[in-house]
């Protein structure tokens, strides 16, 4: 919510008034004709620049509440940010450990059926020539196979650690703008 603008209140010349009784009147009435020929122009010349120098000073606090308002906006703002950016690392760790997971899981099968097509095919070679050919190209297969897993895996982390790169080097952007807004504010 803004709040409303500062704004100085106005002088006023001063009332001359006696308690004296009965002579009261009178006693005010010669002040008040003394103070208009000796004083009132003089006072009102430098009530006048008193007035000036509070509309200026009206003004420029006008002016650093609303400096301070689009600073804590901003401010909010890239807070907003980096907790999105947060989120988005969140989320692309996640997927990158899933990943990770999986392609664990699947190098280790991998792993095994070659181990056993390697058993099997050293028992068939001595039997059959045909079938040697047939097990060695499965296995060449499967070697692909886990070579591009493999492959695969290791594009799958460097693009994560670029990514989480960039997020950390934004994140300290943003951090250092938050700072210098604050210290902006603090002025």
């Amino acid at each position: 919510m803004t709040p409303p603008p500062f704004v100085p209140p106005p002088l006023h010349e001063f009332q001359f008034e006696s308690r004296v009784p009965i002579l009261g009147p009178l006693i005010s009435g010669v002040r008040r004709l003394w103070h208009s020929i000796a004083g009132r122009w003089a006072l009102r010349w430098l009530a006048g620049q008193q007035e000036g120098i509070n509309a200026a000073v009206a003004e420029r606090l006008n002016a650093a509440a609303q400096a301070g308002q689009v600073h804590d906006s901003r401010i909010a703002e890239l807070e907003a940010r980096q907790r999105a950016l947060f989120d988005t690392l969140r989320t692309h760790i996640g997927q990158y450990e899933t990943e990770k997971g999986r392609l664990a899981a699947s190098h280790a099968q991998l792993t095994d059926l070659i181990h056993s097509l390697q058993q099997e095919r050293a028992g068939q070679q001595a039997a059959n020539a045909e079938t040697a050919t047939r097990l060695e190209q499965r296995l060449d297969a499967l070697a692909e196979a886990v070579a591009a897993d493999a492959t695969h895996l290791a594009q799958l982390q460097t693009a994560t650690q670029c990514h989480l790169q960039e997020i950390g080097q934004e994140l300290g952007e943003m951090a250092g703008r938050i700072g210098g807004l604050r210290q902006e504010d603090a002025a």
